[in-house]
Order: structure tokens, then C-alpha cells, then sequence
């Protein structure tokens, strides 16, 4: 490889965890440093279109420019060997058009072909016709997959996530995006990473048996955490990972401490019925499920024989820790006749349960029942995650919109909003294709093109300088506004209150976040943040977004809110009016009452959130004709096409990065 791309092509990208030393980089950051490795590796045009002629068909039809186009685009993912002499066989040792028909290969040929010309839904009709058609077709699956996830819609994802697993389950991005999937989609107590973790064929993989510990702590399922840390120390643990090893070893011994601490007082002393039941769910929980059954029945037996008082909370632990469901069933028909303030909140545990293991109508009666009696957080939290999951969307409209009611200070009932919107697709989520340009950009959108940036001092320094500057050239009309001339700017359209809140904001990062709602909200426009670099598809955007008042880049995966790095309005739109208020009417709060404010949620991406459901909710009959008016891209698309920030100097600092102050 005569020509290796630059490490700070993927260090750029790369987040390392100070603590552990673990690195991790987003799958298509990764995909795309791959490809720049693939444009030096030793290709043989010849060699390849004379192995794989369907290729060279379609060159001669125009979807690829050359072999080396089409290997670096798809070949390489799909196992094509670029030259007689490459020695390494993925997947197995035939090659992938031997184990499938030719029709298979021009099927996924032929999706591509669409994909570039940006036609999203023919894209997933074919590669569903594949999936179809062809139930050993592993690529077909990834990229259906990839697509579902980049549109956010996870239940169907993980529908794919089971074919591939049960097609390729060693084949390392299979896994890779099956624990991407499964950890959003499903957070249960059989995570798919414990699967994983156990199987032979992946054991020696340090980082999945990481991984691997992690899901099974956070699932209490600590005889899997300990499998999974032996097989580390049997394989040596890597420098980079010593740390983690070492923390997730004394949280094991602290489990296991107290376990020893519980059976040694069992045999001097006794154990109150309470301690034994406490013991019983973490022997369960050890793996030692049969042992914790009898021990369990014989303390029931012990404190309903004299009386004796304990918890329903740790009877439900141990009841769900060693699976018997028929008993647990039971205690639930019980607590919820008994009707006690202290059964409301172990009710709402058993419900958390019942929906994790894909019990949802179970789920549902408790919560129905609780909620009559109180309206907690958790319960409510569960009722929406349960109509998410099962597409209700207007039911969770509704109930979202009477949780904003009971408690318009929670955060949570915007966010279950904007996931079911997303999920049920009505959300128009932009594709976004980066083409040289050969027309000039479309100018008569309702978004203006003038871009708005901020930096707080008059002089940037030089790496923010370069990147304002690069931006500046790229559309007509531009304005860099500091503190002063922001200052100025809302003194001149906005009343003095607005001034003072402005005045008030502690952070440079938070003056930025209401400078540009004031901006947008007056005079629309494009706001970017002054650390992103240009990712060349800003005309593509706006070119798609001609009729549409709004853009916005959603955040989390799957979206659970919206984030203001970037932010295209017309003028005076109801979104951002909106969120220009609740900003205002907090901090004026916050002055009376005289305490720091918190930035995500006052002046940045909550308060945009909010803004947008709020604004959502009360379009009633015009919620459709609302939606349509909004254009949304994620964020992994909007870092790979529109714009990525960049990891500058001054985010060390507490005045340069807000998450410090």
C-alpha cells in the first residue's frame, strides 16, 4: 500500500475515553477511512471485471466508473478479492456470487444504481426483494439494516438484526451493527452482547468481552459478567484496557462480598426473613437459580408461618431473578388488590419487567392501575415507551400531551414525542446525495441563504478563523456576530428584558445558543456553529428543502431530541419564536430567583425540543401540514454531508467548552 491515508483522518473522529483508554469511532466515519485505505491497495482492473463480468456490466450500463470504483464502494464489504494474489477469504471460503445466483448480485447492483440517484423507497424495495428472495443474503441485509437505522426506524432494524445473526454469527459487522441495534431497541436482561459473549467462535475479542460485562452488570446478570471477565484474564488483558478490567473486577467482588458477608451470618446466627430473600435474588443472580429457589421458599414459608414482615420490593427481585413467572404472576394479583402506598412503586418495577420481556399487555394493566393512584414519573415513562414500541403514535401524541400538563418541567414526554414522530415516519428525513454541482443552487426558498455564525471575542483564532472563513465562501450572504455587536443587534429589535437576559447567559456557548434563536426567529437564515467544517452538501440540503420553513438535526439514537448546531428557518417561525420565549421566560426566572442556568435545557437543544412538541401538539387538525413543512436530517448524516465539528484546541478550556463550566 503505497500511499496510507494520514492517522489524523480517523484521530479526528476517534473519541478516547480518559478513564479506560478505550478508543471508539462512528461506524461511518470508520466505513470511510476504510475506503481511503482502498484507494492504496494493489487493484487489478483486469483481473477483477474478468472474474466478476457482472460488474463490468455495470460499468458499461453507467452505475460504476471503473473495478476500483466498484470494489472500494462495495466489493471489499462484500469479500471480491482486488487482485489474483490477495490470500484472505471473508465470510468462508467461497466466494460470495458462488454461494448465491448472479440474479442476488444484480439485485444489490441495482439498488445502489437508485440509491445514488436518491431514490430511498425503491432503494429498500429492492433490497427487501433480495432479503426476500435470497434468505442466505447477508449484504442485502446489512445494507437494509444500515438504511433502517439512518432513518431511525429501530423495531424494523431489529427484525433485520435476527436474520443476519442467524445468516453470519461471527461476521464482525454483522455483530457490529446487531449490538448497535439491540442496545437501542431492546435494553432487556437477555442482551444480545451476552449472547454474544458466550459463543466460542468470538471469544477471544478483549473488547466484546468488555462489551459484554458491561450489558451484563447493567442487567444484574453477574454469573455472565464473570464468564466474561475469566475469559479476559485468561487471554491477557491489553494495556488499554486494564483499567476497565480492573473496575468492573471490584464491582464483581463487591457482588460476591456480600453474598459471602450473607451465608456466613446464615450459619452462625440465623437470617431474618428479609436478609434470606435479599440472599435468595443474589444467588439468582450468581446463576445459582435452583439453589436461590429453595432457599427463597423456605423463608416465604418461614415469615408467612409467624408473620413476619418483608419487603415486596425484594420478593419481586427474587421472583423475576429465578424466573418463576407463575408465582410472580400471583404476588402481582396480590399487591395490586393490597393497594399500599410502597406496592404502587414495586408495581411499577413489575411492569418495567414484564415490558422488558416483550409482556406489554401485562405491563399495560399494572400501569393502568397505578396511574389511577398517582401519576409517577417512571410509571408514565413505561406507559409511552409501551405505545412507542407498539407504533401507537396518536395514542402517545395524547398521552404525551397530558404528561406535558402534570409536569411541564419533565423533559422526557418531548423526547418519547419526537421518537414516536420519528419512528412512525412522520418525519421527513432528508437523503442527502453530494454531487458536483452543474446548475446553480436553487435561491427562492422560503429559508433564506444567508448563513449566521457566532464567536464571542471580535478576533476568532486562527482554526475557527479558517473555518468561518470557508463557510463565508460558500454562500452569498454571511454574518459573523460577536458579543458586542449580538449585544447591539437585540437592542436595536428586541426589548430590554430580552437585553438582559442576553446579558445574563454565563457562557459564551450560551450567548451563541440565544443569539440564534433571536436571529432566526426575526429574520431566518442558516445558523451553523463556528467549530464545524463544511462536509461539501449544504447546497444539496437546501436544494431539497425549497419548500420547507424548517430544518432541523436531530440528536440520540434513536432521536430523542433535537440539536441546535445547526438550524435553518424561514423568518418568524413558530419553532423558533417559541423556543426564544421559553428560553427567555426561564432565565427571567432565573434572575429573580437568583441561580445558574442550565444550558442544554434552557437556551439549547431542550428548549428547541420543547419548542418544536409544543408547537406540534397545538396544531390539532393542522399537525400533518405542520410536519410537512419541517425538514429533518440525523446527525450521522448531517457529520458525513453537511457539517462535522472539529476537535479544536480551545474546547480544553472551561470557558471554550460549556460541558465544563
Amino acid at each position: 500500500m503505497p500511499y496510507p491515508p494520514p492517522f489524523y483522518l480517523l484521530n479526528r473522529s476517534m473519541k478516547v475515553d480518559a478513564k479506560t483508554g478505550i478508543a471508539s469511532v462512528k461506524y461511518f466515519d470508520l466505513l470511510d477511512f476504510i475506503k481511503r485505505f482502498l484507494y492504496g491497495m494493489e487493484f487489478d482492473e483486469t483481473y477483477y471485471l474478468s472474474k466478476y463480468p457482472q460488474i463490468a456490466e455495470s460499468i458499461k450500463r453507467g452505475t460504476f466508473t471503473s473495478g476500483r470504483h466498484h470494489y472500494i464502494r462495495h466489493g471489499y464489504f462484500e469479500g471480491r478479492k482486488p487482485n489474483a494474489d490477495y490470500f484472505f477469504e471473508p465470510y468462508d471460503a467461497e466466494e460470495p456470487e458462488k454461494r448465491l445466483p448472479k440474479e442476488y448480485s444484480l439485485l444489490l447492483h441495482a439498488a445502489a444504481s437508485v440509491w445514488k440517484q436518491g431514490d430511498a423507497q425503491t432503494y429498500c424495495g429492492l433490497l427487501t426483494t433480495a432479503c426476500l428472495t435470497y434468505p442466505r443474503g447477508l449484504t442485502a441485509r446489512m445494507n437494509l439494516c444500515s438504511y433502517f437505522i439512518s432513518v431511525i426506524n429501530f423495531p424494523a432494524a431489529y427484525k433485520i438484526v435476527i436474520e443476519m445473526m442467524s445468516i453470519a454469527p461471527t461476521d464482525a459487522l454483522a455483530i457490529s451493527l446487531a449490538a448497535d441495534v439491540y442496545k437501542v431497541f431492546r435494553k432487556n436482561r437477555r442482551s444480545l452482547d451476552c449472547h454474544l459473549a458466550l459463543r466460542s467462535d468470538v471469544s477471544e475479542s478483549v473488547g466484546l468481552r468488555l462489551s459484554v460485562c458491561d450489558a451484563a452488570l447493567a442487567s444484574n446478570a453477574w454469573d455472565i459478567a464473570r464468564r466474561a471477565l475469566r475469559g479476559i484474564a485468561r487471554d491477557k488483558v491489553p494495556p488499554a484496557d486494564t483499567e476497565s478490567y480492573r473496575g468492573k473486577t471490584e464491582r464483581l467482588q463487591v457482588f460476591y462480598r456480600e453474598i459471602q458477608g450473607l451465608l456466613s451470618a446464615r450459619r452462625t446466627s440465623g437470617l431474618s426473613p428479609q436478609d434470606g430473600i435479599r440472599l435468595a435474588g443474589l444467588l439468582a443472580k450468581a446463576g445459582r437459580k435452583q439453589v436461590a429457589k429453595r432457599l427463597g421458599d423456605s423463608f416465604v414459608s418461614a415469615f408467612a408461618s409467624n408473620g413476619a414482615a418483608v419487603r415486596p420490593a425484594l420478593i419481586v427481585d427474587w421472583l423475576i431473578s429465578v424466573g418463576d413467572e407463575q408465582s410472580l404472576v400471583g404476588y402481582i394479583t396480590l399487591l395490586m388488590d393490597a393497594g399500599t402506598p410502597e406496592s404502587s412503586g414495586v408495581l411499577t418495577e413489575l411492569a418495567r419487567h414484564l415490558y422488558e420481556t416483550d409482556r406489554e399487555q401485562e405491563a399495560l394493566k399494572i400501569i393502568e392501575k397505578i396511574s389511577n393512584e398517582s401519576h409517577s414519573e417512571e410509571a408514565q415513562s413505561i406507559y409511552a415507551t409501551i405505545l412507542l414500541k407498539q407504533g401507537n403514535t396518536d395514542l402517545l401524541l395524547n398521552f404525551c400531551e397530558r404528561w406535558i400538563e402534570r409536569s411541564p418541567g419533565s423533559f422526557q414526554p418531548h423526547s418519547l414525542m419526537i421518537q414516536g414522530l420519528a419512528a412512525d415516519q412522520r418525519l421527513n428525513f432528508a437523503t442527502i446525495r453530494v454531487q458536483t454541482r452543474i446548475t446553480p443552487p436553487v435561491e427562492n426558498g422560503l429559508i433564506p441563504r444567508h448563513i449566521i455564525q457566532f464567536w464571542d471575542k471580535p478576533e476568532p483564532p486562527e482554526e475557527i478563523a479558517n473555518l468561518i472563513t470557508n463557510w463565508a465562501s460558500l454562500c452569498r450572504s454571511h454574518t459573523l456576530l460577536n458579543e458586542r455587536t449580538a449585544r447591539n443587534f437585540l437592542s436595536s429589535n428586541f426589548n430590554h428584558d430580552t437585553v438582559k437576559c442576553f446579558d445574563y447567559c454565563h457562557h459564551p456557548a450560551m450567548k451563541a445558543d440565544f443569539i440564534r434563536l433571536a436571529y432566526l426567529a426575526l429574520n431566518g437564515g442558516i445558523y451553523i456553529d463556528a467549530d464545524d467544517e463544511s462536509r461539501g452538501g449544504l447546497d444539496a440540503l437546501l436544494d431539497l428543502a425549497r419548500h420547507k420553513r424548517l430544518i432541523l438535526v436531530t440528536g440520540g439514537y434513536p432521536s430523542t431530541h433535537f440539536n441546535n448546531l445547526f438550524i435553518a428557518s424561514a423568518p418568524n417561525h413558530p419553532v423558533i419564536e417559541r423556543a426564544l420565549r421559553l428560553a427567555i421566560d426561564d432565565i427571567k426566572t432565573a434572575i429573580e430567583e437568583q441561580r445558574r442556568l442550565n444550558i442544554w435545557g434552557t437556551t439549547g437543544p431542550g428548549v428547541l425540543t420543547k419548542a418544536f412538541s409544543q408547537v406540534c401538539l397545538a396544531q390539532s387538525g393542522k399537525r400533518a401540514e405542520f410536519l410537512n413543512e419541517v425538514l429533518v436530517i440525523n446527525s450521522r448524516a448531517h457529520e458525513a454531508h453537511v457539517a462535522r465539528s472539529v476537535p479544536a484546541s480551545y474546547k480544553a478550556t472551561v470557558l471554550g467548552n460549556w460541558r465544563l463550566s
